[in-house]
């Protein structure tokens, strides 16, 4: 089954690498960003991925010669939750993209993620959390017996419409901690200076 290509409406980037590949977890590297859309956006998205789920499912029980076959447990979408475990309205998109893949032939290519401005002219400027961002990108159906079926949402190019710069991640705002209400506080004489922080007021940076 073929995949389908999708273009998706603006919304804010989340942990976004997009201009290098991630290699924590993989030798092969891997692009990825979680797009956050709310209302209308994100129920026309998840109804369109849905219905290809659909589609596709009945189109690999076929191919097994099976009436029905194992489904895997996850969709690439999920609810936002709040800090306390309600709903916000808003749903993530999870887009992925190997940087290096081996064919099953031995062969081996490269791929990257396009990355073009509000007006359509190619950037390189590193999209941080929080851009505003839209994905052109496919649905990719899958199927293996030890997990079962289902779906994977590829990113091959990303439009900028609102550029935010990449985090340092030199605070604790830029982990995502907020200050807890009655949270243990460091004494004066206790707090680590921050080596970024010194090296940048001493006009060395």
């Amino acid at each position: 089954m073929k995949r389908k290509s999708i273009i998706t409406p603006v919304g804010t980037a989340v942990w976004p690498k997009l201009n290098e590949p991630d290699t924590r977890y993989s030798t092969e590297g891997q692009f990825s960003v979680t797009l956050r859309l709310g209302g209308e956006d994100a129920v026309a998205l998840m109804k369109d991925i849905d219905a290809f789920y659909a589609v596709g499912y009945e189109w690999h029980c076929q191919d097994q010669g099976k009436n029905t076959i194992k489904k895997c447990s996850s969709m690439p979408y999920e609810a936002v939750e709040s800090d306390t475990g309600e709903k916000t309205g808003e749903v993530n998109f999870k887009f992925k993209l190997k940087h290096r893949v081996e064919t099953r032939r031995g062969d081996t290519f490269i791929q990257t993620v396009a990355l073009f401005d509000g007006e359509g002219t190619p950037m390189k400027e590193v999209v941080g959390g929080g851009s505003l961002i839209r994905v052109r990108g496919q649905m990719n159906p899958w199927f293996t017996a030890s997990l079962g079926f289902g779906i994977s949402l590829w990113v091959n190019a990303v439009q900028v419409k609102e550029l935010a710069e990449a985090s340092g991640g030199t605070t604790a705002e830029s982990f995502g901690f907020s200050a807890l209400e009655g949270g243990y506080a460091t004494p004066d004489e206790m707090v680590q200076p921050n080596p970024l922080t010194e090296a940048s007021s001493d006009g060395d940076f």
